[in-house]
Parts: C-alpha cells; structure tokens; sequence
C-alpha cells in the first residue's frame, strides 16, 4: 500500500496547523491548572500584606482568593488575546521566510513509514519518528517534534489516501493529539 500524493500548503494551511496546535496545547485541564495555579500564587503574595496588616481571618482568605482568582483569569484571557493577536503574524512571517513551506512536495506513505520529497529538502521517516498527529476539518497534521511538523490538506489527500494513512498511523501506533513538550 504505497501511496504518492503531491502536496502544496497554501498560508491559510500553515497558519490552521498552528491554530490547531495551539488549542490542543490549551485545553480545559490545561487552562483550568494555570488559572488555578496564578490564583493560587496571587492569594499568597496578597495574603502576606493583609495577614500582616490585619491578621489572619476566613474573609481576609476569601478576599485574597477572590483577588487571586480575578488576577489568574485575567492573566489567561490576556494570553489568548495575545495568541489571537500572535499567532498569524508569526505565521506569516515563518511562512514567508520559508520557501520550502509553499513549494510542492510529494508526500508518500506505506506500513513502515512516510517520506516527504520536495524542492528543497527530502524527508525519509518510520513511523517510529512522527510522535503525534492531529486533524481538523482541513487538515492532517503529523507532528515530527514538538517544534516540527507535516501539514497535511485532506483535500489534496483524498478520501482513500487519508483512510489509509490513518489506518498506518493507528497500525504503528502513532497516538492521536499531541505529544507532551
């Protein structure tokens, strides 16, 4: 089952790749550990003032951890507001700087793994080296490290040829979503 598609990532591509890395980066659990551990270390700075100022009582606690609460998800909605901001001018500028990333490259796959041929660099890679992979609506993404990594359009895939890689990928056992940084 050796299959040959030839690929050509377009912008709109490259920056849904690193959208879609970014919100399996920031999950709920994820969101909820940073919110909780930024309220946490606020109420305690806080709490050293207050505690020194006006001892220690269950409404100073609940103050300080209001405050800290308030600081945490403000501290977390600033982040996504900055990612949001972030995120497709960083694309646009690794994407342009990147002639590689806009050249056609012919991706193929079978059992023992993938290759990437291209202009300008050749990938040869068991599936033993792709850590991860992920897909939306559009894409397939393979992640090769936390860093780097295949992006996919599924419709210039096709439904066979997608079918098939998924069936690869699950055969070597390559887990879905992203690998821990």
């Amino acid at each position: 089952m050796n299959q040959k598609v030839t690929i050509t990532m377009s912008y709109e591509d490259y920056l849904e790749a690193n959208r879609l890395r970014i919100r399996s980066r920031w999950t709920v659990v994820a969101s909820a550990r940073f919110i909780a551990l930024t309220t946490i270390l606020y109420a305690v700075i806080i709490s050293f003032g207050e505690v020194a100022d006006n001892g220690l009582s269950v409404q100073t606690l609940f103050v300080c951890l209001l405050m800290g609460l308030m600081v945490g998800l403000c501290a977390y909605v600033g982040i996504r507001l900055w990612l949001l901001w972030c995120i497709p001018r960083s694309a646009r500028k690794l994407y342009s700087e990147q002639p590689s990333a806009s050249a056609p490259y012919v991706f193929s796959f079978d059992a023992q793994g993938m290759s990437a041929e291209g202009k300008f660099e050749t990938s040869n890679l068991p599936w033993s080296h792709v850590k991860s992979w992920m897909e939306s609506e559009r894409l397939l993404v393979l992640e090769k490290t936390s860093i780097t990594f295949f992006c996919l359009p599924k419709a210039q895939l096709g439904e066979e040829s997608l079918a098939d890689l998924k069936q690869c990928l699950a055969t070597a056992g390559v887990k879905r979503g992203l690998s821990k940084v």
